[in-house]
């Protein structure tokens, strides 16, 4: 487990569908030392099933049924304003329906991380009683918006361009300690300020 995991208060944020960590592909300044990157803004590269939105884009229609119910259910299964979907179930449902199409993703477990006083961003996520599942490791601390298209460690602007950060992350491209994942979200919207950026434990779980 990743040391300091028991400094936050940590919060069920829900379950995210990602493109495996050897099938993201980053551009060399993004990835610059940051060797396997395990953290949020990974989401898979699925455009709407909608024929305006795909044609509008250059993506191919979606002509099975069943992929474009499973294109839709996944972009309607976000909570809110994030990309995290509340439930195990419905999370692994969807990842199952995804791999029946050949498209191999991974699913993690995260939670909030929360300092005191930070209670508020509890809003921003659908609060479950379901039990959390059963947590394979801890790949670390990430720094994302919630939609989890901008991530403090991977875009660049502080970690890219400082051996200071870049010598903490830990062997998944994260971070091991909360406290770094504090002072990285503060130096980060001190030069890119543009709220809210939360703070999250990012876990591997049995994919089932």
């Amino acid at each position: 487990m990743t040391k300091n995991l028991q400094v936050p208060k940590l919060h069920h944020a829900g379950y995210l569908i990602l493109r495996r960590p050897e099938d993201a592909s980053f551009g060399d300044e993004r990835r610059r030392g940051i060797a396997g990157y395990f953290g949020l803004d990974r989401l898979p590269l699925i455009v709407a099933a909608d024929p305006a939105i795909r044609a509008a884009v250059g993506a191919p229609p979606i002509h099975d049924a069943k992929l474009r119910d499973l294109t839709d259910e996944w972009f309607d299964a976000r909570f809110g304003n994030t990309a995290f979907i509340p439930t195990h179930h419905r999370a692994m449902r969807l990842l199952k329906g995804f791999r029946s199409f050949g498209l191999e993703f991974e699913l993690v477990y995260c939670h909030l991380a929360c300092s005191d006083g930070e209670e508020d961003r509890l809003a921003a996520y659908e609060t479950t009683a379901e039990a959390a599942p059963e947590i394979v490791l801890t790949y670390g601390f990430d720094v994302s918006w919630p939609t989890c298209t901008h991530s403090a460690i991977l875009q660049p602007g502080v970690v890219s361009c400082s051996p200071h950060w870049r010598d903490r992350l830990n062997g998944y491209g994260l971070l091991d300690d909360y406290l770094d994942a504090v002072t990285l979200r503060a130096e980060y919207l001190a030069v890119y300020p543009y709220a809210p950026f939360d703070t999250y434990a990012v876990h591997k779980i049995e994919q089932e």
